[in-house]
């Protein structure tokens, strides 16, 4: 596994072109706000599309809100006005319908399914086929499908409709003259960063900790991320990846750990943790997605998804942001392509929720980015492919089916509105080939992204939908003469700019940067560390941290720490004091290196205060990965006595002093005093001797010059 991907959903872009329509999600998706007493839900209709001389079956279930029981409920369909709707913003009128009007039309007499009463606060289930001679289709075009239940609720005076949701079926006879609309699907793979910061940039060879194991369901059968690779069988899809997804995937292949305490980042979830439960599952997603986009066509976002609204809104001041950033769109490209084995397209940005201005392009354009996605909300023009003034191109999502795949509508139900709009959008120019350009939102959810697949899968049989990659969909829909409006910076969205990255959170993600490079002359073995620090320092600018800014600060606070504790990790071990026996010896001097490899590049340095102490050579250091070294200091004492002695590290390329001194105290005993006397001693009739030489040797310079010798 490559050291990156030791670290560690999902974009389905559809391309899309007609915008502007109200998308009328709520209505469509859930009928508990509409006043009723009855919740109408629907799991399943079959066939998506309807042939004629065929038979339409739709399942689900009612329940009842009301505090009071809802007797002889009776569950039915309505056609709308019996006609096909007026395109897109007939759609949208539909779905944003709440109470019953006159326009959703009459129950179709003969296909009722008699429910009986229904408790408060309980369900029951129905069933109901339909043939579709009755439903009165017969011009192309997308029909209003309404289920309602009628019954007589508490206080009512006679039986009426106490529930409705509202769907649609697409009519698309063949043959047809209708040209198809190009469609282009990309699967977002993206999650939330697990992996523990403190065990990123510890640079442990060992199992990477989790914060939770909840990526294990999103992998595991029916999760959303092994539905998205299920969902794209047999599509011409365009997966975009975050790379750190798939380092965490690989991290947890290989066997991994989940901290007791999920709101842990720091250095306890290292220490107190469980084995994870998803390694069988991360292992057989992998091999799944690795055969999935095999000759497909694959982008890699950058490393750990960062935040780019927030890096150009915010990073004008932070000095190294704009590298950290481009980095992690190599290291990423780099982590894709080995996980997978193909080579990335590694070019196109992605904002978040496509909301983008002209700071946000300019930054794509700075990073090496030839394409940004954007939403038909947010720029001029309806072309799925557009020019910018930075020079890149736009890739403008549809932002009607975007919010339809971001409510929480059910399968049927979102399955239902894609093939609606994408047959309206076929229908609005049957002439001209039209393209759609869809994004979901980054973490889609399990339901919508299979809704996703199975309504592209059946609009291209029925052939108003062709299926194309990205890069297919630039080539036939190349952008139009002109170039699209992109909102000023002062026009980003309030609520959009309340979840962004603090310039001083982003600085305090490049300061490890620095401080990272303190600590590399120290290792052996520096690339793991260099490598999964900078991965950990990418996800710490991570898009997915809008959703939980709380969990954002613990994990850039966890990778400050870890640095931290690697900064101290080696050190001297304190001692108060030392006694020596005789004039000389040894002083054990210790050092703890607690890095997980072996450390160089320090020298240990010992100053005695005292002149009756002499400090020999010092050793060099050999410090062993995880464990205290001792080293043995040869001293010689001159006399009886206490001395401070001061040792401390130091950087041998630099010479600069390596954390803080350790001081103690060496006290001097068992010199013979008998010695101490004979070379006191000594000494004395040394200077007696001397001084009588001197006394000689001035008398006879004295009679040199012309002193009388005395007589005898």
């Amino acid at each position: 596994m490559p050291v990156v991907g030791r670290m560690a959903a999902v974009v389905l872009l559809l391309l899309a072109g007609c915008v502007g329509f109200p998308s009328g999600v709520a209505g469509a998706a859930d009928t508990a706000g509409n006043g009723l007493p009855v919740t109408v839900t629907l799991t399943s209709l079959t066939p998506s599309v309807p042939v004629a001389g065929g038979t339409v079956t739709v399942k689900g279930n009612v329940k009842n809100t009301a505090a009071t029981a809802v007797t002889g409920v009776q569950v039915g369909v309505r056609m709308g006005e019996g006609k096909p709707l007026s395109g897109r913003a007939g759609i949208g009128e539909v779905a944003g319908r709440g109470k019953p009007v006159s326009a959703d039309g009459e129950e179709i007499s003969g296909h009722l399914d008699d429910v009986g009463d229904v408790a408060a606060g309980k369900s029951a289930d129905f069933s109901l086929a339909v043939p579709v001679s009755v439903l009165g289709m017969s011009k192309a075009g997308v029909y209003e499908f309404a289920v309602d239940a009628q019954g007589t609720a508490d206080g009512a005076d006679a039986a009426g409709t106490v529930g409705i949701t509202r769907t649609f079926l697409p009519w698309f006879p063949t043959p047809s003259s209708a040209e198809a609309t190009s469609v282009s699907a990309v699967w977002p793979l993206t999650a939330t960063p697990h992996i523990n910061a403190w065990s990123m940039a510890n640079g442990d060879s060992g199992e990477a900790v989790f914060s939770d194991d909840s990526l294990a369901d999103d992998l595991g059968d029916s999760g959303r991320l092994d539905a998205a690779v299920r969902a794209a069988d047999d599509l011409p899809v365009t997966w975009v990846v975050d790379p750190e997804l798939l380092a965490e995937a690989s991290a947890m292949s290989d066997g991994y750990r989940v901290a007791s305490s999920p709101d842990d980042s720091g250095q306890q979830a290292v220490q107190d943790n469980t084995a994870g439960s998803g390694r069988s599952a991360a292992s057989s997603w992998l091999k799944r997605l690795k055969s999935a986009v095999s000759g497909g066509d694959v982008v890699s976002l950058a490393y750990g998804d960062p935040d780019l609204a927030s890096v150009a809104h915010h990073g004008s001041g932070v000095d190294g942001l704009t590298a950290l950033v481009k980095q992690a769109g190599s290291d990423g490209a780099a982590q894709v392509a080995s996980a997978l084995g193909v080579t990335p397209e590694a070019e196109v940005a992605w904002p978040a929720d496509e909301v983008v201005d002209t700071g946000i392009v300019r930054l794509v354009k700075s990073l090496g980015g030839s394409a940004v996605v954007t939403s038909s909300a947010q720029v001029s023009g309806t072309a799925p492919v557009q020019a910018t003034s930075a020079g890149t191109t736009a890739l403008v999502a549809d932002s009607t089916l975007g919010d339809v795949l971001s409510a929480d509508s059910g399968q049927a139900v979102i399955q239902q509105r894609v093939l609606a709009e994408t047959l309206a959008v076929t229908l609005a120019s049957p002439s001209d080939r039209a393209g759609l350009f869809v994004v979901p939102p980054r973490q889609v959810s399990a339901d919508a992204v299979k809704a996703l697949g199975a309504a592209l899968g059946a609009a291209q049989d029925a052939g108003w939908v062709k299926g194309v990659t990205l890069d297919q969909l630039r080539t036939e829909m190349p952008a139009p003469a002109g170039q699209a409006t992109v909102p000023a910076v002062s026009a980003y969205p309030a609520s959009e700019a309340a979840d962004e990255i603090s310039a001083a959170q982003l600085q305090s993600v490049v300061d490890q940067k620095g401080r990272l490079t303190t600590l590399l002359p120290l290792l052996t073995a520096p690339d793991r560390v260099e490598q999964q620090t900078r991965a950990a320092m990418a996800s710490g600018l991570s898009t997915a941290w809008r959703a939980d800014q709380t969990k954002g600060d613990a994990y850039r606070e966890g990778l400050a720490d870890s640095i931290t504790a690697s900064l101290g990790a080696v050190h001297l071990v304190q001692k108060s004091k030392v006694t020596l026996s005789g004039d000389s010896g040894k002083l054990q001097v210790s050092v703890d290196n607690g890095l997980q490899q072996k450390a160089q590049g320090l020298v240990l340095g010992l100053t005695a205060q005292a002149p009756m102490l002499e400090i020999g050579d010092v050793p060099d250091l050999s410090l062993t990965a995880a464990a205290v070294s001792t080293v043995s200091v040869p001293v010689a004492a001159r006399s009886n006595g206490q001395a401070q002695v001061t040792a401390q590290l130091y950087r041998s390329d630099t010479g600069e002093a390596w954390g803080d001194p350790v001081t103690f105290t060496v006290e001097v005993t068992s010199i013979q005093t008998g010695a101490l006397w004979v070379v006191g001693g000594g000494l004395v009739l040394m200077l007696i001797a001397v001084a009588r030489i001197a006394w000689v040797r001035r008398r006879k310079a004295t009679r040199g010059f012309g002193a009388t010798p005395r007589r005898r």
